[in-house]
């Protein structure tokens, strides 16, 4: 799936403006570049949940891949952390517009007592210089439907010196103007207060503007107001939780994997560590579900199909780790499994292979093996509440693989029998209440 047509969308009035000049340039929002910003992803929820991380500086076609990714997670792509210094202007604000469409939360480096860019929580950018947003970044950012984080570093729009300085002073103003509309057309899309747009038309596209703590806070923190009262009134408060509406401005707002910052309804439906009693099991269950539903629609409304977990996944893979059983586990670093040590019994070895985009959670030992190193139990696990089909499509392939060298033992729900294995699918319910669907094979 290309990104194509979001281009067509976002850019088409830039394009318009630029073709009545009759001009050609590349429109930057910061330093020139011609490497594209590394754009990645991981999961949580063993493969419930997409996060993707923006680092570096903004080039053309980094739309495209962006979509790519958004595409393929058929839903599930919640949140987008910003590291770069900016970019190209167009793909900024296409970054943007898309972000908006697909409902996602955005979230920047926190900004320290110093007022410097801080990123020392879990999510941190490959190289420290990009521990910042600034410039295009700043673009992306503004299409978040929740934002997170206090340090955005500002100025206007320019094109390339090369493109700009080979103009006439008439050609010039003409091109600075329309550059200049469509920078304000977008904020004013995006409701950034008039206040907030006259700092960054104010500031040369040589200095960078930061935003005040107080400013971010007050303009754009958290939820975007019209979708903080449709939670509210889709999820009502009880008495007995009352709900922080705010933040000292003296507290940064932290990032991590496994927390949300601040405080509020927040897109994922977990509440501030600070205040884990803010809303009640119901009200988390219902701003949690809440917002599944928005971005699976929202995904139909971007890319004109339903999402659903199995279109895509790899599903072979649930039959083809079972042939790893009697495997030694020295091998399984070659298939990108990593050892695996939390609360594990001390003497045996964990093997782990993360849940990817399209794959499942993997997890394999020597435990019960009678040789140490010699793989002999396999733990496969789904991703939150899979679907009836995906459910079908796993099983289809655990009897394609037992079904040269076991049977399937009938009476006994989903488990099958081979010659050294017992193998048992079976649905089963987290502690957050969310259910998985897991494949388990232990020693006869």
């Amino acid at each position: 799936m290309s990104g194509l047509f979001f281009r067509a969308f976002c850019a088409s009035r830039l394009f318009a403006l630029f073709a009545a000049l009759t001009l050609t340039g590349f429109l930057v929002a910061g330093p020139n570049q011609a490497k594209a910003a590394n754009i990645t992803y991981y999961q949580t929820g063993f493969g419930s949940t997409v996060h993707i991380i923006i680092e570096g500086d903004i080039a053309e076609g980094d739309s495209d891949r962006f979509a790519e990714i958004a595409w393929r997670s058929q839903g599930r792509l919640q949140s987008v952390y910003l590291f770069s210094n900016g970019g190209d202007f167009t793909e900024g604000i296409m970054l943007g517009r898309m972000i908006r469409e697909l409902k996602l939360v955005t979230i920047v480096p926190s900004q320290d007592e110093n007022g410097n860019p801080s990123c020392e929580d879990n999510v941190k950018p490959e190289d420290a210089a990009n521990c910042i947003c600034a410039s295009a970044c700043f673009l992306i950012y503004l299409g978040g439907v929740a934002r997170y984080g206090d340090y955005l570093a500002v100025h206007r729009a320019r094109y390339s010196s090369k493109f700009f300085a080979g103009l006439s002073p008439e050609q010039a103003e003409k091109a600075f103007a329309l550059l200049q509309a469509e920078a304000t057309d977008y904020m004013n899309e995006m409701d950034v207060p008039h206040s907030v747009q006259d700092i960054v038309n104010r500031t040369p596209s040589d200095d960078l503007a930061v935003l005040t703590r107080d400013t971010i806070k007050t303009h754009f923190t958290g939820l975007l107001p019209y979708l903080d009262e449709w939670i509210l009134s889709k999820c009502p408060l009880v008495a007995d939780y009352p709900l922080p509406r705010q933040k000292p401005v003296d507290q940064p707002y932290r990032m991590g994997k496994d927390k949300m910052p601040g405080v509020g309804r927040h897109a994922d439906g977990l509440v501030s560590a600070t205040q884990p009693d803010a809303l009640s099991p119901t009200q988390k269950a219902c701003i949690a579900n809440t917002f599944n539903e928005m971005r699976r629609g929202a995904f139909k409304t971007a890319f004109k199909e339903d999402a659903n977990d199995h279109r895509l996944h790899k599903f072979e893979l649930w039959g083809l780790m079972l042939g790893i059983l009697g495997e030694d586990l020295e091998k399984l670093p070659t298939l990108d499994f990593i050892p695996y040590h939390d609360g594990k019994p001390q003497g045996v070895t964990f093997m782990m292979r993360e849940a990817g985009l399209l794959t499942p959670a993997i997890m394999a030992s020597d435990l019960l093996s009678p040789k140490k190193g010699v793989i002999t139990t396999l733990n496969i696990r789904s991703h939150y509440n899979p679907s009836d089909e995906y459910l079908l499509a796993v099983i289809l392939e655990v009897d394609k693989f037992v079904s040269s060298e076991g049977k399937r033992m009938k009476g006994s729900g989903l488990q099958w029998l081979t010659e050294s294995h017992s193998i048992r699918l079976s649905v089963m319910t987290e502690e957050n209440g969310h259910d998985t669907l897991r494949l388990i094979a232990v020693p006869r």
